[in-house]
């Protein structure tokens, strides 16, 4: 299933990839990106990696938050928060469906 998304960058990123399955390698020339992505309906999760373009001073935490708006389901948010890159991954609460 397709899912839209949008992320939201605390600070410009080197790279950035999005991995629910299968890989995305996102653009870095913007901190507010949207998009969609395929999604198993039944084990949805999502794997997120962001390098940043500039290194972290001792004790700055950067964030990414998503957000995935389901057709007729509660808008999921998520924040990552971490001092330096982001490595993480999300599991969905619930199946989701197009209906």
């Amino acid at each position: 299933m397709t899912v839209p998304f949008n992320l939201l960058l605390s600070a410009s990123a080197a790279a950035i990839s999005l991995d629910a399955g299968h890989p995305v390698q996102l653009a870095t020339d913007t901190s507010s990106i949207s998009g969609k992505l395929l999604m198993d309906p039944k084990n949805p999760r999502i794997a997120i990696s962001i390098h940043w373009r500039n290194a972290t001073v001792p004790d700055e935490h950067r964030f990414a938050k998503i957000t995935f708006d389901v057709p007729k389901q509660e808008t999921f948010v998520h924040v990552f928060d971490a001092v330096g890159d982001i490595d993480d991954f999300i599991e969905l609460p619930t199946p989701i469906s197009g209906k």
